[in-house]
C-alpha cells in the first residue's frame, strides 16, 4: 500500500508537509505527482495510469493527518471514501451535479482523501470513465457538471461502474467550513486529518497548523473516560429524537 498525493508550484510547500504527516501517521511511503498548476485534476482523473498497480491511498495537498491512521483492515475490496456534506447546501455544486447526473447523493463522497485498489481493472475504470465523461462534455456530449475539478465525475465513476463503496466518518476528512455553513451538525470528537478545502490558497497555511495545533488533543481512553463517552452518546441521542 502506498500514498499519493499531487503536488504543483503553488501546493509545494502544503504537499511537503502533507507527505511528512503521512509518512508519520501510516508509516507508509508516498508517491509524489508533481505537475504544472492548471494540471492537477486531470492529474487526479489519470490516477489509474500514474499510480503503481497495488492498493492505494489519495491525499490532497491540503489535506494534513492529525494522529496514527490504520488501513491494515481495509482488503482493498471497496472504494473507501468521506461523505461530502456539501449535497445538504443549495448553493453547492455537489447537490446539483448529483441531481443532474442521477447520482445517490447518500453515496456522494469528497476526493480529497479516498483509497482504492489499483490493481483491480473494475476500480480503474472508474477514471477511465471520469475522463471520458470530461471528453464528452468537452464536445458538448451529454451533461455537464457545475465541479470545476474531478470531484463529482469519480463519483459517477463509482455509482455508475457498481464499485463498492464504503463510506468512513467525517473525522477522517474533517473540513471545518462544512459546520461554518451548517450542513455537518458538529465538530466530531476524534479527527483524524483536516482538510483546508474550500480554504483560499493563501490562508490555507494557516488554517491547516492552527487546525493541527487545536484538534491533535489526546482523548482521555481511560475506564472512566468510556465510560463517559457512552452515557453522553445516550443523552445526546435523547435529547436529539427522543424529546421530539
Amino acid at each position: 500500500m502506498i500514498g499519493i498525493t499531487v503536488s504543483t508550484p503553488k501546493y509545494a510547500t502544503l504537499s511537503k508537509e502533507a507527505v511528512a504527516r503521512w509518512k508519520r501517521f501510516t508509516g507508509l511511503d508516498a508517491l509524489i505527482i508533481d505537475v504544472a498548476d492548471r494540471e492537477a485534476f486531470l492529474a487526479k482523473m489519470k490516477l489509474d495510469l500514474l499510480a503503481p498497480r497495488e492498493m492505494c491511498v489519495f491525499f490532497d495537498a491540503d489535506w494534513w493527518a492529525l494522529r496514527p491512521l490504520d488501513f491494515s483492515g481495509w482488503a482493498g475490496d471497496a472504494w473507501l471514501a468521506v461523505p461530502d456534506p456539501g449535497v445538504f447546501h443549495p448553493k453547492a455544486f455537489c447537490r446539483p451535479d448529483c441531481e443532474r447526473l442521477g447520482l445517490d447523493a447518500g453515496r456522494y463522497f469528497n476526493s480529497g482523501f479516498f483509497a482504492w485498489n489499483n490493481a483491480d481493472a473494475a476500480m480503474r475504470r472508474v477514471f477511465q470513465m471520469a475522463r471520458q465523461h470530461e471528453h464528452d462534455a468537452f464536445r458538448g456530449e451529454g451533461d455537464d457538471v457545475l465541479d470545476f475539478g474531478e470531484q463529482s465525475r469519480l463519483n459517477l465513476g463509482v455509482q455508475r461502474a457498481g464499485i463498492p463503496l464504503s463510506l468512513l466518518p467525517f473525522g477522517m476528512n474533517y473540513m471545518r467550513h462544512m459546520v461554518q455553513g451548517r450542513v455537518f451538525p458538529y465538530t466530531p470528537a476524534l479527527i483524524h486529518a483536516v482538510h483546508a478545502a474550500g480554504v483560499p490558497l493563501r490562508e490555507k497555511m494557516a488554517h491547516l497548523r492552527a487546525g493541527a495545533e487545536f484538534l491533535s488533543y489526546d482523548l482521555d481512553t481511560s475506564e472512566a473516560g468510556e465510560q463517559a463517552a457512552r452515557e453522553s452518546a445516550l443523552w445526546h441521542h435523547r435529547i436529539t429524537f427522543e424529546s421530539r
